[in-house]
């Protein structure tokens, strides 16, 4: 936090002192992807659901390679980079798709659980606010609070969306598959006045 000096001048003073700026910058590379009530297993590659989610008899078939019924089955890691364009912007193809494949009937996949990396999510917030003093005991405050300052694009899911919903499609049977798709919200700017008396 940065607070203006105390001016000599009275004119400079009623108008720049007192004023304070704070602000917070944050980065992260996880939580973001995926909503915050589902659990950390779900940050891997699927296969797709082995019996509910799917319509069709044939996709319902090839997400069940193992023949166990188990849901959540994950694919084969063919190449050693699952990654194609790790610039994290907007509609861009973060997972490549021949990266992965479905394993041989009566398997599960080697790719492990929770071994996808998801792109970096960062944010930077401030606040300037100041007091002023009526009498001894009366004041009034003034803040405003900006949220993403500088606007940045942050994959991530926003809040209220669905439990379901995840900003990049993990289940190698999608359309989607690998794609960003969802961003945190843009700048956000709130205003506040206090009195206090």
């Amino acid at each position: 936090m940065v607070e203006a000096p105390q001016f000599a001048n009275r004119t400079l003073s009623l108008v720049g002192s007192g004023w304070r700026l704070s602000g917070i910058y944050r980065a992260s590379t996880a939580g973001t992807i995926i909503a915050p009530s589902q659990s950390s297993g779900n940050r891997t590659v699927t296969l797709g659901s082995a019996s509910g989610a799917n319509t069709s008899a044939t996709s319902s078939a090839a997400a069940d390679r193992c023949l166990c019924d188990i849901s959540g089955q994950r694919p084969d890691q063919v190449l050693a980079n699952v990654y194609l364009d790790k610039s994290g912007r907007p509609g861009t193809q973060w997972l490549n798709p021949a990266a992965f494949a479905p394993p041989a009937l009566g398997t599960l996949g080697s790719l492990g659980r929770t071994n996808i990396r998801l792109p970096l999510a960062w944010q930077f917030d401030t606040a300037l606010s100041r007091v002023f003093r009526f009498r001894e005991t009366q004041s009034m405050e003034f803040r405003v609070e900006a949220y993403n300052v500088l606007n940045s694009f942050r994959p991530g899911v926003p809040p209220g969306s669905p439990n379901s919903a995840l900003a990049i499609d993990t289940n190698l049977s999608s359309a989607q598959f690998g794609k960003i798709r969802l961003a945190l919200e843009p700048r956000i700017l709130q205003f506040a006045l206090k009195y206090l008396f």
